[in-house]
């Protein structure tokens, strides 16, 4: 077994290595925290269902795909179904559909870029 291990790798470590350092919003105070980091960095907020197989696959490709120091772009995530409130507050704030996955760029509390689906895409962040 452990030479498939060497061959291979660790299939938990290359996945733990793969990870994003996505921050959580969860409460409006965090909400308030985000768009007050905006305006000195931009921030990305992806908007998730796990319940939702093409979410996952953009999120996926979305985090293979993501190139970017932490010093340029600040990560956020919101799960739509456990924190459906703040997923609709964003859109209503931002005047965006609702939609999911989505990812929104907010730079200086406003959305500069916002993709849904297919569409979105790290590439276009920079």
């Amino acid at each position: 077994m452990s030479w498939i291990k060497s061959i291979l790798g660790n299939k938990a470590d290359n996945e733990a290595e793969e990870k994003l350092p996505w921050k959580l919003l969860t409460a409006d105070v965090q909400v308030e925290n985000m768009l007050k980091e905006s305006e000195t960095i931009a921030v990305a907020v992806f908007k998730h269902s796990p319940r939702c197989g093409i979410s996952s696959m953009v999120l996926r490709s979305f985090e293979r795909n993501f190139a970017y120091k932490p010093d340029e772009v600040s990560l956020f995530m919101v799960d739509v179904v456990a924190y459906r409130e703040i997923s609709l507050g964003l859109a209503r704030n931002f005047e965006v559909q609702h939609e999911s996955p989505q990812l929104l760029v907010i730079k200086n509390r406003k959305v500069i870029l916002h993709q849904s689906h297919h569409e979105i895409n790290a590439e276009f962040l920079g």
